[in-house]
């Protein structure tokens, strides 16, 4: 197998149910714009696959690519994929319904101070 990725890549969000594929390098620069795949924010966000679902290594800045390789030439199974998604995606959730919670407390004494 080829040591650098093989397009399309594939950006599967790890916080919703968008998934986005990239034919050609043009492609994804225009639409990530700034993404580095090292830095936990934007690892936090998807996951970026190539054709034989091994994970990619990519920084852009300002639409022009700095880096892009292979994290491992050695694919991801279907199973971890989805392994991996579903994980972070129920992270996301619970953090999503604690701000919510935290939200709604805060309102909640907010209008019984009123009172």
């Amino acid at each position: 197998m080829d040591p650098k990725p093989i397009f399309p890549l594939r950006l599967i969000s790890l916080t919703d149910d968008t998934v986005r594929e990239f034919s050609t390098l043009d492609e994804a620069l225009g639409w990530l714009e700034i993404w580095d795949s090292d830095d936990p924010t934007y690892a936090e966000d998807a996951l970026i696959l190539d054709r034989y679902n091994r994970r990619v290594r990519l920084k852009v800045e300002g639409m022009r690519l700095l880096l892009l390789e292979l994290y491992d030439p050695t694919p991801l199974s279907e199973e971890i994929i989805h392994q991996i998604v579903q994980q972070s995606r129920q992270r996301w959730q619970a953090i999503r319904g604690k701000s919510f919670g935290a939200r709604l407390w805060q309102w909640l004494t907010f209008f019984f101070k009123r009172k």
